[in-house]
């Protein structure tokens, strides 16, 4: 939780990105870090914001 609150002050506030999607964020990082390369880690929302900060891009995501 303190990593999390460190970075939100540190670069998800200053994108003016909620400290929900925040965490969401945060949890999709983890889990590329956690299973590496092999993964595919993907947000699933409309939100384009949220969405472009997944750590695997779609190549036909549906957003909107």
């Amino acid at each position: 939780m303190k990593t999390l609150l460190r970075v939100f002050s540190g670069e998800f506030a200053q994108q003016k990105i909620g400290l929900t999607d925040a965490s969401i964020i945060a949890e999709a990082r983890r889990l590329k870090s956690k299973y590496g390369k092999e993964a595919r880690v993907h947000i699933w929302t409309k939100d384009v914001r949220l969405k472009a900060h997944e750590p695997n891009s779609e190549s036909d995501a549906f957003v909107g």
